[in-house]
């Protein structure tokens, strides 16, 4: 997987339920000490030691990866859930609409209470209490359905995500090892156990290297809702550096590009695999098959993808193998991800 070294880059703002929150700490702070007041402890502290140049680009790397959790995982399921909030709302206004139709006034109250209740505080009960109207527990009923499928979805995201990190780091892991790089295979091992721990602990409950934070108000960390927030575009997080030398060739595009990479058109959802060789060629794998191919060279900032049967497609340099931007035709945009 040569591509393992191309540049990734994503963006998003976050969710806080407890179990299934993506949290990047960053912690800072500052020690004042005079001179006169110096303990000796702290006069002859060792500096602390410089990272070598795998470490650095262990922490790098790892930045983007926590940081495809949070847009594909966290922030996934925040807009999904954000969609069901909107969703009971309107359940709970069709079912006062209908209950004052069959002039089912207590119904009608409760329902209109709760939707109230729920407006102003955003809070979902995993159970009913007892005294909940009928009414009310039935339409609870219809979206605890509906939670329970985004939390199978997210759980299904972030567990394909993790496949997808340990694999980079396996592929990296291998060919320091080939190259007798013990040491830096080592701490990339180090890297992947770590992984493995926090993205697939209880319930694929977190990414990166820290616990989550407690939430503010208990009733939302039940609820299946994130609180209320204002929204905020994000900056674009860093992008992970290219492998130090773990290749000759390092961030060569025409290296790069071998293997198999999938294009897509989000606006049909067409997909279609392409198998990129060293030798300039490429075929269109399908079924065990080959339905057709071509050729590809690098030319200025562009890998030009010309097909056998005519046409061609254009990749944006740098590669990206979580996603890199292809032209096709008539100015159509797709995208291009690595999936070998």
């Amino acid at each position: 997987m040569l591509a393992a070294w191309a540049k990734l880059g994503i963006i998003a703002p976050m969710i806080t339920s407890p179990r299934f929150i993506f949290s990047l700490l960053l912690v800072s702070g500052s020690l004042l000490v005079a001179q006169d007041s110096a303990t000796p402890a702290a006069a002859d502290a060792p500096a602390a030691a410089p990272q070598s140049e795998m470490q650095k680009w262990i922490a790098t790397t790892d930045e983007g990866w926590q940081a495809a959790f949070k847009r594909d995982v966290t922030d996934a399921h925040e807009a999904e859930v954000n969609k069901l909030k909107l969703q009971y709302l309107n359940l709970l206004e069709e079912a006062v609409a209908k209950a004052s139709k069959a002039s089912d006034l207590d119904g009608a109250v409760a329902l209109r209470n709760e939707q109230k209740r729920f407006s102003d505080t955003e809070f979902f009960p995993e159970t009913d209490e007892a005294g909940d109207a009928a009414v009310v527990k039935q339409t609870r009923a219809a979206l605890r359905a509906l939670l329970m499928q985004a939390e199978k979805n997210r759980t299904a995201r972030a567990k394909a995500l993790l496949a997808k990190y340990d694999a980079f780091l396996a592929d990296a892991q291998a060919r320091l090892t080939k190259a007798q790089r013990l040491d830096d295979a080592l701490l990339v091992k180090g890297k992947r156990e770590e992984v493995a721990k926090f993205w697939s602990g209880p319930g694929v409950a977190t990414a990166g290297n820290a616990a989550p934070p407690a939430p503010a108000n208990p009733a939302t960390a039940q609820s299946g809702f994130p609180p209320r927030t204002a929204t905020t575009k994000p900056a674009a997080p860093a992008k992970p550096a290219v492998s130090p030398n773990i290749a000759a060739t390092g961030g060569d595009p025409k290296s790069a590009i071998v293997g198999i990479w999938r294009f897509s058109w989000d606006k049909n959802g067409w997909n279609e695999a392409r198998d990129f060789k060293a030798d300039g060629t490429f075929t269109i794998p399908e079924n065990g098959k080959e339905k057709g191919g071509g050729k590809w060279e690098v030319a200025g900032n562009k890998i030009i993808v010309t097909y056998s049967g005519g046409g061609k497609d254009e990749m944006v340099l740098p590669l990206d193998p979580s996603g890199t931007k292809v032209l096709g035709k008539r100015g159509r945009e797709m995208k291009a991800v690595k999936e070998k």
